[in-house]
């Protein structure tokens, strides 16, 4: 039987980050205007690389070409490449990535090489990665979901959490994304992550 492999919330779990993102609301308005939105961008879509969200791909992708921003700047983070990222960028991404593979499980001296890197700005930086981070494994309980519904097999998460996400936020995003020209192609380029799987 195929499994369904990407990280997904139980319900404790879900409801243990919506508090502290909702405790850290203060920080998450200033993250922007203090880091950037290019560099907002890419710290998302470096954990997205990792927990591989296809709806979080297609939307900050959509969101940078909409900037301007260069679509191959944006497929090779995704690609888990930094090459011609910033080299200031990168220690933030490479910390984004660290995050999602050790899902918020960071040590000290994450952080410590964070602050080291960034002084003040590191604090908005964690803040953008565990944001993201919520977001990425709230698109992974949508697609857990559709998992099941398809007959595979689900090892954690929430069976009710996945529907409630299903119906009120999945709907949502599927119905902007079917009929996006960008989610096509980035299925046929094979950069839509969660599609890889």
């Amino acid at each position: 039987m195929v499994s369904f492999t990407r990280r997904s919330y139980s319900f404790r779990r879900f409801s243990q980050d919506l508090v502290n993102l909702i405790r850290d609301r203060t920080n998450i308005r200033h993250t922007q205007a203090e880091l950037g939105e290019v560099f907002v961008r890419h710290i998302m879509l470096a954990s997205t690389a990792i927990n591989g969200c296809r709806y979080c791909s297609w939307g900050h992708v959509l969101s940078g070409m909409s900037s301007g921003e260069h679509y191959d700047v944006m497929e090779s983070i995704l690609d888990l490449s930094l090459d011609g990222i910033d080299a200031r960028e990168r220690p933030a991404l490479q910390f984004a990535m660290a995050f999602a593979e050790k899902e918020g499980n960071i040590d000290r001296d994450d952080v410590r090489t964070l602050y080291r890197n960034y002084g003040e700005k590191a604090g908005s930086i964690l803040t953008v990665t565990r944001m993201i981070n919520f977001g990425n494994l709230s698109g992974n309980t949508i697609d857990a979901f559709q998992a099941r519904l398809d007959g595979q097999q689900v090892d954690d998460g929430s069976v009710c959490l996945e529907f409630l996400l299903y119906v009120f936020a999945g709907t949502l995003f599927r119905n902007r994304m079917k009929d996006s020209r960008l989610y096509r192609t980035m299925r046929q380029r094979g950069i839509l992550l969660g599609i890889r799987q």
